[in-house]
């Protein structure tokens, strides 16, 4: 049935990523010997995609030499020039899908994504007939992260953001990675229907997750075993303990 359905990735790259008191682009902070973006790209190239996209914007053309020098043309590059948030970037993208089909959505500073855990992703997204499926996670402390709200049944009703989270919100362990899989024809009209109307000011991604609950949509949600495979890297702090668990199981 969805064999024909093309699929792609896009990839968001744009950040400054202000708490790593640095002026590399976040992405290019290195883990492991190789660059954050590095490893996702790495991880989706086995899916056998139709097409990669990076969304870049902080210090676009360092970004782009890297990736082209390390893959060549298999990334094309959308640009972000202002940082107005992941609904944006995403919407940035746009231009280089087609009407229809399916998009992985990726954040390039979560390194330790796995391809088989994409894989099951694709898979519960395509045999669900979701509009959007969501990689979650269970962790220990889930602060600064969005919570997954579910209704009764399991079903997701909403991801709402930290910032913007009510007591009983925050309460809530599971997160969202920032890792979904869209109908492409179902993102792109949704994506007009979001607002800046929160505490950042900023277009989220995750509204549109709410957008298709209203409208009567299927969300689907995967969770990972193990959190580590959808940590963010935010700090030099955050990079320095993922280097010393992956050290750990090289040793």
């Amino acid at each position: 049935m969805n064999g024909h359905r093309k699929k792609f990735a896009v990839i968001l790259a744009a950040g400054k990523g202000k708490r790593m008191k640095s002026e590399i682009p976040k992405v290019l902070h290195r883990l492991g010997g190789k660059a954050l973006v590095d490893w996702v790209i790495d991880a989706v190239l086995p899916l056998e995609l139709d097409g990669i996209v990076a969304v870049v914007g902080f210090k676009k053309d360092e970004v782009i030499s890297h990736i082209r020098e390390k893959y060549g043309d298999a990334v094309k590059f959308a640009h972000q020039p202002e940082l107005l948030g992941t609904g944006d970037a995403v919407a940035r993208a746009l231009e280089f899908l087609p009407p229809a089909g399916d998009v992985f959505v990726l954040c390039g500073d979560v390194p330790l994504i796995r391809t088989q855990t994409l894989r099951k992703l694709f898979e519960t997204h395509t045999t669900g007939g979701n509009s959007a499926t969501i990689l979650t996670a269970r962790v220990p402390d889930p602060t600064g992260y969005g919570r997954i709200v579910r209704a009764d049944d399991g079903s997701v009703l909403k991801i709402v953001e930290h910032k913007d989270a009510t007591p009983g919100e925050l309460a809530i362990d599971e997160i969202n990675s920032g890792t979904y899989v869209f109908r492409i024809e179902d993102l792109a009209p949704a994506l007009g229907k979001i607002s800046n109307d929160n505490a950042q000011g900023e277009y989220y991604l995750t509204d549109v997750i709410g957008v298709f609950c209203e409208s009567g949509r299927r969300v689907g949600a995967v969770s990972v075993e193990d959190y580590h495979e959808i940590l963010g890297i935010n700090s030099k702090e955050q990079l320095h303990q993922l280097e010393k668990f992956i050290n750990s199981y090289q040793n």
